[in-house]
């Protein structure tokens, strides 16, 4: 009986491995959806084991969530993912309504290093100046200014350069109006509606999660990052002034196949990273 129930186990994880090998053959059929060179600002090294014969290694793809409250993704963005947003306006300020409300799954545009990132870099720099015409009344409110202005430059050396600009039903319709597949990505997404009330009652959209943002690096694309040490932060690489290879230390050829899932392509050192292997030889 044991070495039956046995048996079907085996069958059963076979089948299984089966249905995961088609599915990741189909998405990597026929020409890339988008490919994408990122860097360690947009994907965090991450090494799933410790004992060098048996390191799993991934990277996790990181998207700048700024502004937490994105604009264009209003009621009739809401709409079109088939979210009922007159149910949502009778009930926009009722915490339980919205935990019973399930999110939706929709596609998502990402934006690497484009209009978005520069409108960012743009109003940090804004803020910058805006500090820098403050006079601090004393010594100790001067350091303060001058580690909160710090803390800004550090946002922009470090900060992905990957955001959110767009969201629907329909990747067909969305690669349409994105047709640059090497700056533009469509991924597939979770996401919920919920309400702002700055001014006024608003209701708006967010982005829960992507469905595939842990990107496993093939064992034969794994000797770049041999030796480079796994960032303290997942979310935002130290990029403090002063501290060692604040730099990127490597760059990643990413691709979204059919299904829209991405897989790591190639794996590229910088000159901060090959300074860093080459310091633990």
């Amino acid at each position: 009986m044991k070495n039956r129930y046995l048996l079907i186990a085996l069958v059963l994880i076979v089948f299984v491995n089966g249905i995961l090998l088609l599915g990741v053959a189909d998405n990597r059929s026929g020409d890339a959806e988008a490919t994408l060179i990122l860097t360690e600002r947009e994907l965090n090294f991450r090494t799933t084991y410790q004992k060098e014969e048996n390191s799993g290694v991934s990277l996790q793809l990181n998207w700048n969530r700024f502004p937490p409250k994105l604009s264009w993704f209003d009621a009739q963005k809401l709409t079109d993912l088939g979210f009922d947003i007159k149910a949502i306006k009778q009930n926009i300020q009722e915490w339980d309504y919205y935990q019973r409300l399930l999110p939706k799954r929709a596609y998502v545009v990402l934006e690497y290093a484009g209009d978005a990132w520069h409108n960012y870099q743009i109003e940090k720099e804004t803020e910058i100046d805006e500090l820098k015409r403050k006079t601090p009344a004393d010594e100790k409110k001067a350091e303060q200014l001058a580690s909160q202005i710090g803390r800004i430059h550090q946002d922009l050396r470090s900060r992905s350069r990957l955001f959110a600009v767009d969201v629907g039903p329909d990747p067909d319709v969305l690669r349409q109006h994105y047709p640059d597949r090497s700056h533009f990505a469509i991924v597939a997404a979770k996401v919920r509606a919920g309400y702002s009330n700055t001014d006024e009652l608003k209701v708006h959209g967010r982005i829960e999660q992507l469905l595939v943002s842990r990107l496993h690096v093939p064992l034969s694309l794994q000797m770049p990052l041999v030796g480079l040490q796994p960032r303290a932060s997942f979310s935002v690489y130290d990029a403090t002034p002063g501290v060692r290879n604040w730099q990127p230390r490597y760059s990643v050829t990413v691709k979204w196949g059919s299904r829209f899932e991405p897989w790591v392509e190639a794996v590229v050192l910088t000159p901060a990273g090959e300074g860093e292997q080459g310091e633990t030889k």
